[in-house]
């Protein structure tokens, strides 16, 4: 198998696209599996005269157990998630972002000191320059 990147040829030619790594698959069915068991496990709890909340008792073995799964499940759903935004979302706000905005933003946050500085009474500094000689 050939790979090129994300791209891959399989054993018959056929190009296959690996659009999401092997962790996010991981995550994903844990995030689902989760999810459908707090479903299944929560509506016993919000509906408990209904049949089929006596059926879902039933196959967790009585309203304790149903209650520990649904308290685990929710447990691992709620780490899962907020890891999953921590890692994606603050690593691309924190280190990714800002790294790229900082250049960009310099010249405003100098601006802004030296306007807090005259506000003071301070003399103005006199800005640093770069020249980029080609």
């Amino acid at each position: 198998m050939k790979t090129r990147g994300k791209v891959k040829t399989g054993k018959n030619g056929q190009i296959l696209v690996e659009r999401f790594s092997p962790i996010r698959r991981v995550e994903h069915w844990i995030v689902a599996i989760g999810f459908i068991l707090l479903v299944v496990t929560g509506f016993p709890q919000k509906y408990p005269m209904s049949e089929l909340g006596h059926f879902i008792v039933r196959i967790f073995g009585g309203i304790e157990n149903a209650r520990l799964v649904h308290r685990v499940a929710g447990i691992v759903f709620g780490v899962v998630s907020v890891l999953f935004v921590v890692v994606t979302v603050g690593f691309g706000a924190c280190v990714v972002a800002p790294l790229a905005m900082l250049f960009a933003a310099w010249p405003i946050v100098t601006s802004i000191v030296g306007a807090m500085q005259a506000n003071e009474g301070k003399p103005p500094r006199v800005p640093l320059t770069i020249r980029i000689i080609s």
